[in-house]
């Protein structure tokens, strides 16, 4: 892996600003799998395989942690093909393997959750406590692959 976290704590603090999305797909190949994954070394994977963005100039861009291709991202976890769409159906029900992300927003905000899974990476997010679903993300597992 050539990705090499300088500041420690502010890579994690941006996981914290900009990485919902991120976690809740690591949260679904936890799911998927069962397994356990360290998300500093999978984010630092993703990131070094070109799926996650990352400005290692800059900890603070809002542009990291921004999933570039999460259907390779679930596969590097899985080693499973997946696909990904958008919906803007907030009463979606998932079809058999197919895994919900939801995008929720309030005042110009946003934050990716799965609280019909009780996933949701931030304690207390107002963007799912006082603001609405906007889109989901529907990923979908291959099983054949």
């Amino acid at each position: 892996m050539s990705f090499k976290v300088k500041y420690p704590q502010s890579f994690c603090s941006s996981i914290g600003e900009y990485g919902c999305y991120m976690l809740c797909l690591i949260n679904i190949a936890e799911e998927y799998t069962g397994k356990h994954f360290d998300m500093i070394e999978v984010a630092r994977e993703g990131i070094d395989k070109g799926y996650i963005e990352f400005h290692e100039e800059n900890y603070k861009n809002s542009n990291n942690f921004y999933v570039e291709k999460p259907d390779l991202f679930l596969k590097m976890l899985t080693g499973k093909t997946w696909s990904v769409r958008k919906v803007f159906d907030n009463i979606y029900k998932p079809k058999e393997n197919e895994y919900v992300v939801e995008r929720w927003a309030r005042n110009g905000y946003a934050h990716f959750a799965r609280t019909w899974k009780n996933f949701n990476s931030l304690q207390d997010s107002k963007c799912v406590t006082l603001g609405s679903i906007e889109s989901l993300r529907v990923l979908t597992v291959n099983e054949k692959a």
